[in-house]
Order: C-alpha cells, then sequence, then structure tokens
C-alpha cells in the first residue's frame, strides 16, 4: 500500500526530490513496527480489554515476538528494557504493558 500510492514519487528515481524518498522510508519504517502507527484502528466500544489484546498483539510481527519473550522474562523475574525511536510505538507499547497489567515506567 505505502510503495503503491507513492509509485509516482519512486518512478522518478533520482530525479525526484530526497524528502519525498524520506518520507516513504519513514513510512516502511512505521509499517515495520506497527501497523497502528500508519492507520489507528477504527475505536470499537464493544471490545474488552482482552479483544484489545489480541488486535494489537496481532497487527505487528515485532509485538508477536515481545509478547512471547515478556512473559518469559516475567516468569523469572528478569527487567527489560525498550527503547524505541518513535514515542508513538512506545503508547503503543505502554497500552500493550497496562492490558497485560506489567509495570512500567
Amino acid at each position: 500500500w505505502i510503495l503503491t500510492r507513492n509509485y509516482k514519487a519512486l518512478a522518478k528515481g533520482t530525479r525526484g526530490s530526497t524528502s519525498g524518498f524520506l518520507n516513504i522510508v519513514m513510512e516502511l519504517k512505521k509499517c515495520c513496527n506497527h501497523c497502528y502507527l500508519i492507520k489507528a484502528p477504527e475505536e470499537n466500544e464493544r471490545e474488552n480489554g482482552q479483544e484489545v489484546l489480541q488486535s494489537l498483539v496481532r497487527s505487528s510481527g515485532k509485538l508477536i515476538l515481545l509478547d512471547k519473550l515478556l512473559t518469559r522474562l516475567r516468569e523469572r523475574g528478569n527487567r527489560v528494557l525498550i527503547f524505541s525511536q518513535m514515542v508513538r510505538m512506545l503508547d503503543i507499547l505502554a497500552e500493550y504493558l497496562t492490558i497485560k497489567h506489567y509495570p512500567f515506567q
């Protein structure tokens, strides 16, 4: 979707503006982190915490892996430090941690 939407800019190649390419790269970086960074989910009042959690985790391969890792690390009593360059990704992680009842700062 990102590439087809920006086909004209990509077709110009090196003749196009570099800022256009940087915007496309940023969109691809967002896509690699979590699809909610590109398009937020529609609000559904009927969803409970577990449904929101499943939707949140299933929408990102990285979050699927993180969910499995955090479960194992919590069982062992380990602490975790997570870095991200995107504040919105940290917001998604905060929502995930809140639903899972994991303490965080």
